[in-house]
């Protein structure tokens, strides 16, 4: 904003000298004088405002995404690597993610949903024995520091936490569904918590899950609010019926160790912020 501010003063005093015909340095000089006096009265330091206008020349460049969760991986032995869905768009990996899992998981199904680029949403479907498991991966859209919730509106989080309404001759009866607090997983040294949905609270509900979110980079901001940076994340979530299966937060934690941010996620991250903001960040 103070940027913006001092670009309005050249501009302010442009017109102030172009009024005066520009022949005249007392002139110009008096409206320097006037226009810095106005901005003072306003409580703003030209002074403060001049070095921004020198430095706005060299700064303008913003600076390229930061990525995490881009670490080596070393998991169990027997575990079966899945490609991230840019890396072989043939296999339909996930989103944004490597990852591996148990020999024993056979992958079933899959889906994929987006734009076509890295990001987006999509599901692994997993046969153990009888159980069947889905992994899914849905990238988060954030504003700032505040993130999209279920109806799309940016807030600061707080819980997975959601209502559900059922339409009655009665009336409205609206149902709070809640997750618990369910451990942390290790992701390449940073411990993300996990949360636990237990299908049985309602019978609205008909899937158990565990959930978490993996902040994997920090990216330039595409709003107007003023935030120079924002997080790039992305929420991962388990779901099962607990009846037929018997899934714990440690098979969770496990498998989320092995999440790792795909380079070609990377490429293609740092490709579209040069592309949204007229960057070059190969330099």
């Amino acid at each position: 904003m103070r940027r913006f501010a001092a670009t309005s003063t050249a501009l302010v005093l442009a017109v102030v000298l172009a009024a005066c015909g520009g022949s005249s340095d007392d002139a110009a000089q008096d409206a320097q004088d006037e226009v810095n006096q106005q901005l003072e009265d306003l409580g703003i330091d030209t002074d403060e405002l001049d070095d921004l206008d020198q430095q706005s020349g060299s700064d303008s460049q913003p600076e390229p995404p930061e990525f995490f969760l881009t670490g080596t991986v070393d998991p169990p032995a027997g575990w079966v690597e899945q490609p991230a869905w840019c890396t072989e768009p043939e296999t339909k990996g996930l989103p944004f993610f490597d990852y591996h899992v148990p020999a024993e998981w056979e992958r079933v199904g899959t889906s994929h949903g987006g734009s076509g680029g890295v990001g987006g949403s999509g599901d692994n479907n997993f046969e153990v024995g009888d159980a069947k498991i889905e992994l899914e991966v849905s990238e988060d859209h954030w504003t700032g520091d505040k993130v999209a919730n279920r109806e799309s509106v940016p807030e600061e989080w707080t819980s997975w936490d959601y209502e559900i309404t059922t339409y009655t001759d009665d009336g409205d009866e609206v149902e709070e569904i809640t997750y618990e607090e369910a451990g942390s997983a290790d992701v390449d040294g940073e411990s993300v918590d996990l949360w636990y949905l237990d299908e049985t609270q309602s019978e609205s509900v008909n899937r158990s899950e565990y959930k978490t979110r993996l902040v994997f980079g920090d990216v330039p901001a595409m709003t107007p609010s003023g935030d120079d940076r924002q997080p790039a994340s992305a929420t991962v979530t388990f779901n099962w019926s607990a009846p037929d299966t018997d899934f714990t937060e440690e098979e969770a934690a496990e498998i989320l160790s092995t999440f790792r941010l795909a380079e070609c996620a990377q490429e293609g991250l740092t490709e579209l912020y040069e592309t949204l903001l007229g960057a070059d960040f190969s330099s």
